[in-house]
């Protein structure tokens, strides 16, 4: 374990710039900082290719990988871990209550199979619903996402700090027009609308893909010309819409039962 002391470290300075989208894509890397969604990813055979541990975690940490068999030693034996003290983990952290681990990630690629039921995201802008819609989706058992160019990104800090370990159990693919013309050759496409009309239950149609859209504007319109159902989940009339987490949540829960 090597120990970095310096701010001007530059292995310090990529670390500050992963917080940045621009910087992310371009560098084909992310960051998680969270314990139990780094161990996840072990248990899952997703190892990063650097760590940083603050001084204040290193105890808990060597407790935490106690579970790892030797194989799995081996791999984690090729990982570039980092020791850094508590004040320079501070500068790097994007957390307002940094937990002391800062791992660093290749994106995962994915690929769509048409057996299962798709979750098709148009639009959805807020880091934490996209984050909560992913672990939603994982707890219903729905593996296979589609985000299309007008969400959020993956890999933002607080879509990451929402999703936790979803964002290595899920098989998520980054989609465009041509993705979702795929899917409907394929597929039902199941919208979620204010103007559905639709009975809930053909969610009970399997395999379906269910589309939900952006907090504020909705699905695009071209997609809900495309669709074969379009359905509402129907609310008090004290209430003009639900946000879409918890839309999706619903829906989802409908959908496995």
């Amino acid at each position: 374990m090597e120990k970095i002391e310096s701010k001007e470290n530059p292995k310090i300075k990529i670390l500050k710039k992963l917080s940045q989208k621009k910087f992310r894509s371009n560098y084909n890397k992310f960051k998680v900082e969270s314990l139990k969604v780094v161990v996840d990813g072990f248990r899952g055979g997703v190892f990063p290719e650097e760590l940083y541990l603050a001084e204040k975690i290193v105890e808990k940490w060597q407790k935490e990988i106690s579970f790892l068999d030797s194989d799995e030693k081996k791999l984690l034996d090729k990982i570039e871990i980092y020791l850094l003290n508590d004040d320079l983990y501070e500068k790097i952290s994007d957390l307002e209550t940094p937990e002391g681990i800062c791992a660093v990630y290749t994106p995962l690629s994915s690929s769509l199979k048409f057996d299962q039921s798709i979750i098709y995201l148009n639009g959805i802008a807020d880091p934490g619903n996209l984050g909560t819609i992913l672990r939603t989706a994982l707890a219903f058992s729905f593996h296979y996402i589609v985000l299309d160019q007008s969400c959020v990104d993956l890999y933002n800090p607080k879509t990451i700090s929402a999703a936790r370990e979803a964002i290595f159990k899920l098989k998520i693919v980054m989609g465009d027009n041509k993705t979702f013309d795929e899917i409907k050759k394929k597929m039902l496409i199941v919208v979620s609308s204010l103007g559905g009309t639709e009975d809930l239950v053909c969610l009970k149609k399997s395999p379906i893909c269910l589309v939900l859209g952006s907090e504020s504007k909705g699905i695009e319109q071209g997609i809900v010309d495309k669709a074969d159902f379009k359905v509402k989940i129907k609310i008090s009339e004290d209430i003009e819409s639900l946000n879409v987490s918890t839309a999706g949540a619903i829906l989802f829960y409908l959908m496995s039962n």
